[in-house]
């Protein structure tokens, strides 16, 4: 069984659960960014990208290197 990836919306993180070990990472953006992750899907690269509930942002996240990227959508209010 491999790691199980999962958005913790209300504790404002991606995390990462170890299922053999039971432990679990927690990536964050940069401090002064909160986030309200949602919505989890990796890409053909195995790249992590994750919208954000109530903001303008979608969410990437290199898990290889834990590197959290937060982008802002054109569209105003467009709460993806």
């Amino acid at each position: 069984m491999g790691t199980f990836w999962f958005t913790a919306i209300a504790g404002g993180y991606v995390g990462k659960l170890d299922p053999k070990t039971g432990e679990i990472a927690e990536y964050r953006p940069d401090k002064g960014m909160e986030i309200d992750p949602h919505t989890p899907v990796f890409d053909h690269d195995g790249i992590l990208w994750f919208t954000n509930e109530e903001t303008n942002y979608i969410g990437r996240l290199d898990p290889k290197t834990g590197k959290m990227v937060l982008t802002k959508v054109p569209t105003a209010h467009a709460l993806p």
